[in-house]
């Protein structure tokens, strides 16, 4: 229970649409004019101070064309001065005042091609024409066993022309061109797998290969007359004229390196990276989740001319469908969820809110970051600082980055708001560092928001230091009859044992380490392991040591020695969101479809991938059944984005306000959680949202077994039975498996030793005690 550790230790679009606006609801940072120009590349905190007290900001003026535009994918503007848009669903849309007001132009080709095919890919001409890969709807069983696609290439001129275009490719090897681009002189050109970029001649339909390059190409910028051709690892200049290509602008190759996100590239319709061309010659301008940047070619920097933590750049639910230049320094980006917004700068707003506070975590949190956007929107002039301590490209420690948090705090400079993940809460408890935060929760905990059994756990004498947004529940899934005898970790050693008996070779659980073993196991059982004063149980630890070496024994004894390294290598190397993913029972579970795994025990966090992923299982392993898990320690949870106020905040009204909008339905029903909402109200419309509760095939995967045949699994809804299961244990768990990262750490480090054989399970608990013991007198 929490107060144990506490002692000691997270559709068809209208002739002309009437659009709601939202004007000036947020604001965009800049440090200098609207041209962005200034002297310099900055660090964030350094704009802020510069900032602090001057004039001039971009403002977001919004228009919501998401009742009409569900899979938007193009956004240009024509040379006749419109603009247009190209959604998947619905064709081609077109505005002439500027994006206010929309009009679906009529196009019967395009609803022809739509209902027999799949369109893969769509550009815009700005000379009004389009081009488009599309490939014929797959029969049932023609090529399934291959998955290949059979595209087809064509261009559509403005009064419904139709080219075909000739491209090469073989489906076998997927060499096929799978993006097109459209240069701003109408001129087409198409990418594709492999490397190869096309010209292809829109009159006559024919086409050649102008580079080749080592990678796939993933984006293709024109800019006066040349190409920027990019990919995850390279950036290369081609120079259309010519056809020779050297390498690109060593500062903007650097700064999209170190700067923009790493899965920019990840997505087949939405993107985390646009580049444009600006009106100004030989500049361009980067669009991602910190900002709005403007580089001149040739140049030593990449200025920040919107901020994206002050707008809905920064939101990380917005992706990006596309960026135009507007007249006046003006910009207009669409998202794909189909908002619309106008980027203008006003010189009269202040740069950055006067009223600002620090929100913190040691890593990057999406919830967060969701909230932090949420609540500008609402609050223009209040600034949130984020800050993450642990950030991917800093190299810093999560020692380090606790020693800087510490000394912050007890300085009486530390953050307003506090995620708790992975930082020392009881330490923090003990040293009055956290502030009740029960009058930010009366109102929604007296209107049933929020999942009562998990407010009540993180309860004591009345007061809440510390709330979770999000939470993962403990299952287990495999065959019924395996199930029914499993209560505890014993019978879990017992059944592992069985298992091998009856499957001499090969994995039990894909845990193919001591290690595996351990961490999967301290999922559910850290809170077993802790006496009431907030001390270590040593006959709890040796019985969860002495049956942890038995569930290694067994999994050990069908699997060879290399895969063993090979897995233990993985592991090393693992991120924690790595970690998470593994420790996932539809993850793990998966892998009962190919033989790899007989049980499945880990963490279930959602209705949508992971339910239906276990649910579909059901249907394709017989006999295959899934139940809450319960090992040494009953009606486990494991908390997440576990937020708190500092006692020593100035603003702990403000701090109160943005912990209600991360705990909203606003907030959490948003695809950003990593875990079920602990609003109830958004956990309701996730379900509604997602796959439905009616049990359909939506989609499949593909693999191959162990023994390298190929295998499907029809991917399905849960049905309203199946997700009441999961909502009754979800509803009914108590306890948290939170603050042990301590003996966790130790357990994991020292374990090994006795799971193997190397050392005694009592001298192994031993050895875990002193560790512990010394760190804690630390």
């Amino acid at each position: 229970m929490y107060k144990n550790w506490k002692r000691k230790q997270r559709v068809v679009i209208s002739i002309m649409l009437a659009v709601s606006m939202l004007f000036g609801v947020s604001g965009c940072g800049k440090k200098n004019d609207g041209m962005g120009n200034s002297g310099g590349q900055e660090t964030q905190e350094s704009q802020e101070t510069q900032e602090a007290g001057q004039l001039g900001r971009y403002m977001e003026e919004e228009y919501d064309l998401s009742e009409v535009l569900s899979r938007p994918g193009d956004l240009i503007k024509r040379d006749d001065g419109s603009y247009a848009i190209f959604d998947y669903n619905t064709g081609i849309h077109l505005s002439t005042d500027e994006g206010k007001t929309w009009e679906n132009k009529e196009q019967d080709w395009f609803e022809e091609v739509n209902q027999n095919n799949y369109v893969m890919n769509a550009v815009l001409s700005p000379k009004g024409g389009i081009a488009y890969i599309a490939s014929p709807n797959m029969e049932e069983g023609e090529d399934e066993e291959k998955f290949l696609l059979h595209p087809f290439y064509t261009y559509m001129d403005e009064n419904g022309v139709k080219t075909e275009l000739n491209i090469s490719y073989t489906a076998e090897n997927r060499d096929y061109v799978s993006k097109l681009y459209f240069s701003p002189e109408g001129n087409l050109y198409g990418t594709a797998y492999g490397g190869k970029v096309y010209e292809i001649n829109v009159e006559d339909g024919s086409s050649r290969v102008i580079y080749e390059g080592p990678y796939s190409i993933e984006d293709m910028v024109f800019l006066n007359g040349d190409a920027l051709l990019c990919n995850a690892d390279d950036i290369v200049l081609l120079h259309l004229q010519t056809k020779e290509a050297e390498p690109a602008d060593s500062v903007l190759k650097e700064f999209i390196e170190k700067e923009t996100p790493a899965d920019k590239y990840n997505y087949s319709d939405a993107k985390r990276l646009v580049m444009v061309p600006g009106t100004e010659e030989n500049t361009i301008y980067l669009a991602f989740n910190k900002g709005l940047y403007r580089h001149v070619m040739g140049g030593s920097v990449t200025e920040q001319i919107i901020n994206g933590s002050l707008c809905t750049l920064g939101d990380p639910s917005a992706y990006l469908a596309g960026v135009v230049t507007m007249p006046d320094n003006r910009f207009m980006i669409l998202y794909a969820n189909g908002k619309l917004i106008h980027y203008t700068y006003d010189e009269t707003v202040s740069s950055v809110p006067e009223n600002t506070i620090t929100a913190y975590s040691l890593r990057d949190n999406t919830v967060m970051r969701q909230a932090i956007t949420n609540f500008q929107k609402k609050n223009p002039n209040i600034y949130v600082r984020y800050e993450v301590g642990m950030d991917d490209s800093s190299g810093v420690t999560r020692e380090d980055a606790l020693k800087k948090l510490n000394t912050e705090i007890m300085a009486g400079k530390g953050p307003d708001l506090l995620l708790m993940d992975e930082l020392p809460a009881a330490s923090y408890l003990e040293k009055g560092v956290l502030a009740d935060i029960t009058p930010y929760l009366a109102q929604m905990k007296q209107e049933g928001q929020l999942l009562e059994n998990v407010t009540s756990a993180f309860e004591e004498d009345g007061k809440i230091y510390m709330i979770p947004a999000e939470v993962n529940i403990m299952m287990i899934a495999g065959k019924g009859e395996h199930l029914n005898k499993i209560h505890d970790l014993k019978t879990l050693a017992d059944t592992a044992e069985a298992l091998r008996a009856e499957n001499p070779d090969g994995s039990l659980f894909r845990l193919y380490t001591e290690k595996m073993v351990l961490q999967a196991l301290a999922l559910n059982d850290m809170p077993a392991l802790m006496k009431e004063d907030g001390t270590i149980n040593t006959e709890k630890l040796t019985e969860f040591l002495t049956q942890a070496k038995r569930i290694y024994q067994a999994e050990a004894a069908g699997i060879s020695q290399e895969e063993k390294e090979n897995y233990g290598k993985i592991l090393e190397e693992a991120t924690a969101e790595d970690l998470k993913y593994f420790f996932d029972i539809s993850t793990q579970g998966y892998s009962m479809l190919t033989g790899e795994t007989k049980l499945s025990f880990g963490t279930l966090s959602d209705f949508d991938w992971g339910l239906s992923t276990i649910v579909s299982l059901t249907d394709a392993v017989e006999g295959m059944d899934y139940t809450a898990y319960s090992g040494m320690s009953k009606d486990i949870f494991i908390p997440g984005t576990i937020a708190a106020i500092n006692a020593k905040s100035q603003q702990q009204d403000i701090a109160g306000a943005l912990l209600q909008m991360m705990l909203s339905e606003e907030t959490l029903t948003l695809p950003v959680c990593s875990g079920y909402a602990v609003n109830q109200k958004a956990l309701q419309k996730n379900i509604d949202s997602r796959n439905g509760k009616n049990g359909e095939v939506y989609g499949g995967m593909a693999s191959t077994d162990e023994d390298g045949n190929y295998v499907t699994l029809d991917m399905r809804g849960a049905s309203q039975k199946e997700i009441d299961k999961v909502m009754a244990v979800l509803k009914s768990v108590k306890t948290p498996n939170f603050g042990y990262d301590v003996i966790s750490n130790a357990i994991c480090e020292l374990g090994p030793d006795a799971l193997n054989g190397s050392r005694s399970v009592e001298d192994t608990v031993s050895e875990i005690m002193k560790k512990v013991a010394i760190y804690l007198a630390e």
